[in-house]
């Protein structure tokens, strides 16, 4: 590890050099703040509980000083993921650079801009929010982000407004002539009474291998409603680091839902914080991985005041040589009476070979709430396999039934009717059968 941060601090004093001017900028301070952190308290190892699972401090020194080489072209690849949903407004991430698509309908109240441009036209809810969020946890991997941000993506939702379409976040890795290493940044505010989906897709393109490490903050205000989604399908060659950190205000309405269907290590993290009352917050996560893929979810809710309800279902599928991590944490503090907490996470082993390690964590500090956790790992159920076979279904459709209705319980949460048939298709696709 001691390597490794020997190479951030390297990196960091020539990316400030590249800075030309901008080194004086408020947000500098935040940068000098963020590697000061690294520079005090390392990344995380295996010796760190967190991290025993998922080594990935490891496998960043690869991929941190392999040259970043711009997209040249990848129009096929930005069609097609247009084609996924096509009445939805796009934005791409491409190696790192934010690029707008030209179909955003400019006389909306939805304000989608880059970072320099957010502080210019909205400087006091950006520096309201902006590294706000994320700091909440003491997070490497953000902290790893915010020291080398350059530029972000600022979706601001203004107070009352509705917004029908779902917002396509598109994060591509186009590693046909190197290795790649992005570290994408996105602040999202939801103004009062306010309504907007969100949705992260990550894409890879090229025979290299990429490592990309998100931070995402999202602040919702009274009342607001969000749907977030995370679309995780990429190849084996795939590595991952993701924080996702909420703030929420009285009475608004929190779903995030997380799809990891592929990649070589992923790591999610989502922070939740609910700081007033009558304030709801909804997870959902499935993940079917085949293969050496390893995919680590964690959670942490923390209910600070009272007459607040949260909701987690998380359940995977593992084939082949596959792992899968779950560490989810429930926090009721004294102040949060009435709080009702649910957790669960189920697991189904399809290989003897596959593991899963679970971790579902709770703490109450308050007497009169209604709180459960809970998680289970097993296999198929051989009298339902029986049940289909004695019916002249093969034993491979007849595994597939089982599979798709075991995560299906995941998948139709989903509002988006797009997002829903292409996870089916997916899911399909990976599990070698069709419906």
């Amino acid at each position: 590890m001691e390597k490794l941060q020997t190479e951030i601090l390297k990196k960091f004093r020539s990316f400030e050099k590249e800075l030309n001017g901008f080194a004086n900028s408020e947000m500098h301070e935040e940068r000098l703040q963020a590697i000061a952190d690294i520079e005090s308290n390392g990344m995380p190892g295996k010796k760190s509980e967190d991290w025993k699972y998922t080594f990935l401090s490891k496998n960043l020194e690869n991929y941190f000083n392999a040259p970043q080489i711009k997209s040249e072209s990848i129009q096929d690849l930005t069609e097609e993921c247009k084609s996924f949903s096509e009445d939805s407004i796009h934005i791409f991430n491409i190696n790192g650079d934010w690029i707008f698509d030209k179909t955003i309908d400019e006389k909306s109240n939805l304000k989608i801009l880059n970072f320099k441009q957010a502080q210019k036209d909205y400087g006091k809810i950006f520096q309201e929010n902006f590294n706000k969020i994320s700091t909440r946890e003491q997070r490497a991997f953000g902290k790893l982000n915010t020291a080398f941000i350059k530029e972000g993506l600022f979706i601001y939702c203004p107070k009352n407004e509705c917004v029908s379409k779902d917002i396509q976040i598109h994060i591509i890795s186009d590693t046909s002539g190197s290795l790649i290493f992005s570290q994408p940044r996105i602040l999202v505010v939801a103004d009062e009474n306010s309504e907007l989906k969100i949705v992260e897709n990550y894409h890879q393109k090229g025979r290299n291998s990429s490592f990309t490490n998100t931070c995402t903050e999202i602040a919702l205000a009274q009342n607001a409603r969000l749907e977030y989604y995370k679309l995780q399908l990429q190849s084996e060659e795939y590595y991952h680091s993701g924080l996702t950190a909420v703030i929420q205000q009285k009475g608004s309405v929190f779903t995030a839902y997380a799809f990891s269907f592929g990649g070589a290590m992923l790591r999610n993290d989502l922070d939740i914080h609910l700081l007033d009352e009558h304030i709801e917050t909804h997870m959902y996560g499935a993940y079917v991985l085949n293969g050496k893929t390893h995919v680590d979810n964690h959670s942490s809710v923390n209910h600070a005041m009272p007459n607040c309800e949260s909701n987690e279902l998380y359940k995977g599928i593992m084939n082949d040589n596959s792992t899968a991590v779950f560490n989810g944490k429930i926090f009721v503090r004294k102040d949060a009476q009435k709080t009702n907490a649910f957790q669960s996470n189920r697991n189904l082993l399809l290989s003897p070979d596959a593991t899963v390690h679970t971790k579902p964590q709770l703490e109450i500090w308050a007497d009169d709430v209604k709180c459960s956790h809970g998680a289970t790992i097993g296999q198929l159920d051989e009298e339902q396999l029986f049940y289909l076979r004695s019916r002249g279904i093969p034993k491979k459709e007849a595994i597939a039934l089982l599979t798709h209705a075991f995560i299906e319980e995941v998948i139709e949460k989903v509002k988006v009717e797009s997002i829903r048939k292409r996870l089916d298709s997916e899911l399909e696709q990976r599990m070698e059968y069709s419906l």
